[in-house]
């Protein structure tokens, strides 16, 4: 049968598995933003986004005696506590993804003397799961402008870091974009051979050598398309460019 681990903790050590009714969405809910004007057949469409994605799990939990299992509906529920924030949601039928959750409400619990049946419903703030291994990529930036390819997998758009290394030193711009998704961020200063330049396009924040460095920048963080090959532009330096992400699903 399968179950379901979060936080780290496989619930099948505690007897936790789930039942065939368990509701999993296909897709987060969907947010419309259309805005109907007077006079005007249909409406203006601002292009849809996603709410929070939820689950609502229905679980089974056995043990070989009474008190084992409220020993194990303890721990289950100390587990779940949402004081503690969002965790990672691994399910077994989807085992190389987490989603972000945290619980929203939990059905009463039908207990016997040796198993219990129980709903646990889970929200995510953020709609999409994320893949369990982390991307590295390094890329030789030896031209300038110099494009070279990156390709994410998943299904979402990821937002990564990157991390520019220039080899000699650079007084003037620095531009990153993404021809794919027609997306560049501009940063200007000076860096010596050997500084970092990180860009993150999750914060929108951009450091040198580890210190905020927002002063000088403009245009737009850079994401990349889900399963393609994006085009990334490095203009105003030579070096390295690395980029790191977790591929995003829907």
């Amino acid at each position: 049968m399968a179950s379901f681990s979060f936080d780290g903790v496989d619930l099948k050590t505690l007897g936790v598995y789930l039942l065939a009714d368990t509701e999993q969405q296909a897709l987060p809910p969907v947010r419309q933003r259309l805005v109907a004007i007077p006079g005007r057949h249909g409406a203006y469409d601002f292009a849809a986004q996603y709410e929070a994605r939820e689950f609502r799990l229905e679980c089974f939990i056995s043990a070989p005696s009474h008190a084992q299992l409220m020993d194990r509906l303890a721990s289950v529920a100390r587990l779940l506590d949402v004081t503690r924030g969002p965790r990672a949601l691994i399910l077994d039928t989807i085992p190389d993804r987490y989603w972000l959750a945290r619980v929203s409400d939990v059905i009463q619990v039908a207990a016997g003397a040796l198993n219990a049946e129980f709903t646990v419903s889970l929200v995510c703030a953020e709609p999409f799961a994320f893949s369990l291994t982390e991307t590295v990529s390094t890329h030789t930036i030896d031209a300038d402008p110099k494009t070279v390819l990156e390709n994410p997998g998943g299904s979402a758009p990821v937002a990564p870091v990157y991390e520019l290394t220039p080899n000699i030193p650079i007084s003037g711009t620095i531009r990153l974009g993404n021809i794919t998704s027609n997306q560049e961020v501009l940063w200007m200063g000076v860096l010596a051979a050997g500084d970092r330049l990180t860009i993150d396009a999750e914060r929108y924040l951009v450091k040198k050598n580890d210190l905020d460095s927002m002063a000088s920048v403009s245009g737009s963080f850079p994401r990349l398309n889900p399963d393609v090959d994006n085009e990334l532009r490095v203009m105003g330096m030579t070096g390295t460019l690395k980029v790191t992400y977790r591929a995003r699903y829907l």
